[in-house]
């Protein structure tokens, strides 16, 4: 199968003018460079707000930042004739020929090109899909939807569909219209709509089942890990949340964002150091192959010294826990959320939970740190819609901050 996507696609390759290809890799530059100071330029911003306390994070400001980025690239396309990433290419925007492009066209383009196909994918990524395949299958849709319109750019002769909606064109600088004819006939839209579900398929392929194409499974797959927290667990996390606040000023009451005890079936996250720990340790995972983790989450704009009270507080939890001998991971992460884009950083630690004379003994099995960016397309398309409930109850911020 993948070898037959791979020679369509190649195919279609074939029938794209080399001038469209051109015009069209220089606007994969222009996004990419969008993009990148979209999210330099946020983050050292934004970043220093927050630490500086100007403002505080939460899902307003979120929304905010999302909504100025669009009018920010509206602007310059009305008064520069590009956004920052098509003037550093060296290209322009164009409307009728070689007039300027209006206000009204500017942000009617900026709503097709970005708002629009956001709000379709995310709507259909928030659709609940309990199946394997059916995750596969909407990750086909959305990047399928999602493709449709930079790909068009190709297939057009440079220009993407809502550009031809809008009369808008967008050249190199010293160009003119005669030298990129645009075309988009019946069998050039039927190349387009077959490239953008074989680049959904490819995606969702990737994501959903990773190597699993090339390599033969079981029937029923081995289970890796299985993760739940339900009520005897939401219930263990309510009462070591007043624990967690002990001997904190009020005014943190904002540090700790998020508390959720996970009980884990399959390997520890710091695979083969259970090896290292005491034999009671080692005995009790053989024989359940589970282990629990208390996850924190803790605001990025806490005081040193109220993060320090935190993690003391934290190990404070560990002797309370009777589930001994066996492991607990405690994780400690903070998230900060810039409306496009979101940074995790997370502290790991294993331990080993035993007893030791009728008293509880904590023995440190392994530490690790870690630093992601989760992608979402849903949490966009909830700050674009206004649906501040929903973004709020994901990152774990509040909605508005007096």
């Amino acid at each position: 199968m993948g070898l037959a996507l791979l020679v369509l696609a190649v195919a279609i390759l074939f029938t794209i003018p080399s001038k469209s290809i051109r015009l069209f890799a220089a606007r994969l530059v222009v996004f990419l460079a969008d993009l990148t100071l979209l999210g330099l330029f946020t983050f050292a911003v934004v970043d220093l707000l927050f630490k500086s306390e100007v403002i505080r994070p939460s899902a307003i400001v979120s929304m905010a930042i999302v909504w100025t980025w669009f009018f920010f690239f509206v602007f310059f396309e009305w008064r520069f004739a590009g956004t920052p990433g098509i003037l550093l290419m060296g290209l322009r925007l164009r409307s009728g020929g070689n007039g300027r492009v209006t206000l009204v066209k500017s942000l009617a383009r900026s709503l097709l090109t970005l708002i629009v196909p956001l709000i379709v994918a995310g709507r259909i990524q928030m659709i609940t899909t309990p199946s394997r395949l059916g995750t596969f299958a909407q990750w086909s849709i959305v990047i399928a939807l999602l493709s449709v319109f930079p790909l068009s750019i190709a297939f057009s002769g440079g220009q993407s569909v809502p550009d031809l909606l809008l009369g808008i064109a967008v050249f190199p600088k010293q160009s003119n219209a005669s030298q990129y004819p645009v075309r988009l006939n019946r069998r050039d839209w039927l190349l387009l709509l077959i490239a953008s579900v074989l680049t959904g398929v490819i995606f969702a392929s990737s994501a959903a089942y990773g190597s699993s194409i090339l390599e033969r499974k079981p029937t029923v797959p081995p289970i890796q890990m299985i993760e739940s927290s339900g009520d005897a667990e939401a219930r263990i996390s309510a009462r070591l949340w007043s624990n967690l606040q002990a001997g904190l000023p009020d005014a943190s009451d904002v540090s700790l964002q998020d508390l959720r005890l996970i009980t884990v079936v399959g390997d520890l996250p710091s695979a083969g150091k259970e090896v290292t720990a005491p034999v009671a340790c080692q005995a009790a995972f053989r024989a359940k192959k589970n282990y629990q983790v208390l996850r924190a989450q803790i605001n990025p704009q806490t005081p040193i010294l109220i993060k320090a009270l935190l993690f003391e507080n934290l190990g404070r939890t560990l002797d309370l826990y009777t589930n001994r001998p066996g492991f607990l991971v405690l994780k400690v992460s903070s998230r900060e959320s810039f409306g496009f884009f979101n940074f995790e950083y997370s502290e790991n630690y294993t331990f080993c939970l035993m007893d030791s004379e009728g008293k509880p003994a904590d023995l440190l099995v392994d530490a690790s740190a870690t630093l992601s960016i989760p992608a979402s397309i849903s949490e966009p398309t909830a700050l674009i819609l206004g649906d501040l409930d929903s973004y709020s109850q994901v990152e774990k911020v509040p909605i508005w901050l007096h």
